[in-house]
């Protein structure tokens, strides 16, 4: 395994589907595969764990949780309801605004949605929100 920032965040669409043919693979415990997941998608996920967050340490950590979940979870991966790499960054941002809510005590605003849990107003607001309590922080 590389580091975190040495992985590239390209995806064509052969490695795009080659994504989730890994996945599969990890689903059944297949350690190479997860590895090969892990190459593939480890320096994009600490990218949009790290644009919400902001820390690098909690990105790091957030990072580590969401590849463990995707290790775990792996057979909960289904191709029919979408990418790989849009299961696996969903869940990667799902992680980052959970952890960025337990650090600033913002809490995430709920209403009407589109399936996903947020929708689009709700979604902004609370990321509004975040970013003024971001930078009226002690210190900052």
């Amino acid at each position: 395994m590389t580091s975190l920032g040495s992985a590239s965040s390209q995806t064509t669409p052969a490695t795009a589907a080659d994504l989730g043919a890994q996945i599969g693979l990890v689903a059944r415990g297949d350690t190479a595969a997860f590895d090969a997941v892990y190459e593939q998608i480890a320096s994009s996920v600490y990218g949009i764990v790290w644009r919400v967050i902001r820390d690098p340490a909690q990105s790091e950590e957030v990072t580590q949780d969401v590849l463990l979940e995707i290790w775990r979870d792996a057979s909960k991966f289904d191709p029919e309801r979408g990418s790989a790499m849009a299961w696996v960054m969903t869940r990667a941002h799902r992680r980052a605004v959970d952890r960025a809510w337990i650090l600033t005590g913002v809490e995430p605003y709920f209403g009407a949605t589109d399936g996903c849990g947020w929708s689009d107003t709700a979604y902004a607001k609370w990321l509004a929100d975040l970013l003024v309590s971001q930078l009226l922080a002690p210190g900052r």
